[in-house]
């Protein structure tokens, strides 16, 4: 945990970003029943049952200092996303020599992900280019990007 804290206390710099990193699962639904809209005495009403069409992921970068942030919506939410979402990252810091990176410990979020989809050379190259720390486990309330998720879902 201090660990985390030490990072998110580092003085800005350009050269070393410091971004964090989030996924969720999104379900795609929709009513069964058309919902009552509220009128004058009455409240509206909805229809607890829905259908259900799908789900999706959104990925999301947000660098805590400047507010800059980087959303992806995708089909699924798997190594060849998340390696896409970094290849961006990378691409839009092209004068940072390391971009460090806060985020979870899911199965995907390591640059081993990245041979699956990349030559070995590239992979490398890009690997070089992130310092990941890792939450502790049932401690991802300390990323971030989490309070950006909480304010998107209070909008949405």
């Amino acid at each position: 945990m201090e660990r985390v804290l030490d990072v998110y206390v580092r003085p800005y710099d350009e050269c070393f970003p410091v971004l964090c990193f989030d996924e969720q699962p999104c379900f795609l639904i929709g009513d069964v029943m058309a919902p009552v809209p509220m009128e004058p005495g009455r409240v509206a009403k909805q229809d607890y049952e829905y259908e259900r069409f799908g789900s999706g992921a959104v990925l999301l970068a947000v660098e805590p200092r400047t507010g800059r942030r980087f959303v992806k919506v995708c089909a699924r939410r798997t190594a060849e996303e998340y390696t896409a979402l970094m290849q961006e990252l990378e691409q839009a810091y092209p004068e940072a020599v390391q971009i460090t990176l806060v985020q979870d410990n899911l199965n995907t979020h390591h640059g081993g992900s990245f041979y699956k989809w990349m030559s070995p050379d590239q992979a490398h190259r890009l690997v070089d280019r992130f310092e990941w720390i890792y939450t502790p486990k049932h401690a991802s309330w300390l990323n971030m990007a989490e309070l950006e998720f909480s304010a998107l879902q209070r909008q949405c």
